[in-house]
């Protein structure tokens, strides 16, 4: 690549390779430059854009990421993994809206991505569609039964929805998970007094004390 760009400092595909291979070699805060230049020489190369995107995300750069990905959409439309990306940067900002539409292309190119249930759970949580984010949540933890943090979150949604029996057979999974974890425990107590499991109370309050 380094022989190439001597000929030829503005060869995009030797730009790409040059950051391509500082990526694989360690060389992550080396290889972003070259890969933003080739995208300004040449922006509707997909695996150009798709590559900047990685080593964006890697370095912590969302900014860059997301501008690739966009790049890429235009270029590539059918592009599920580049909508679904778009879709989790607009959410983390808090665009729920425009990350609802995003996600809605996404589903509907990749629905079985990793990931794609929780993300679409969130952003309903977070437009206030409490049933919706409950069953998407459900479906994500049916595959990923160790996930505690968005079965905690499916806690907070059944509590919030006036469902203490359901919340309290959920917080019983997270404190699966976590036997000694005083948060969880004091969540399951406060639960199982709520739904009048006064026994069961008692006896989570006592490990409890045991711990501290």
């Amino acid at each position: 690549a380094e022989r190439a760009l001597a000929r030829d400092p503005n060869d995009w595909r030797a730009l790409w390779l040059q950051g391509a291979a500082r990526f694989s070699s360690g060389h992550t805060a080396d290889a972003l430059a070259p890969l933003e230049r080739a995208c300004e020489l040449d922006s509707t190369q997909s695996e150009v854009l798709r590559t900047t995107a990685r080593v964006a995300e890697t370095l912590g750069r969302g900014e860059v990421a997301e501008r690739a990905w966009r790049r890429l959409v235009n270029v590539d439309e059918e592009d599920g993994e580049a909508w679904f990306q778009i879709a989790a940067t607009e959410a983390r900002r808090g665009e729920f809206r425009q990350a609802e539409a995003s996600l809605d292309r996404a589903m509907d190119l990749n629905p079985t991505r990793p990931g794609i249930l929780f993300l679409e759970g969130w952003v309903k949580e977070n437009l206030g569609e409490l049933p919706q984010a409950i069953e998407l949540y459900r479906h994500h933890l049916e595959v990923h039964t160790d996930d505690v943090g968005t079965r905690r979150r499916l806690v907070g949604l059944l509590l919030r929805s006036d469902r203490p029996d359901d919340a309290y057979d959920e917080a019983k999974r997270v404190g699966e998970a976590d036997p000694d974890n005083p948060e969880s425990l004091q969540l399951q107590a406060d639960l199982a007094f709520r739904t009048k499991r006064t026994a069961e109370g008692d006896r989570i309050l006592l490990h409890l004390r045991s711990l501290s």
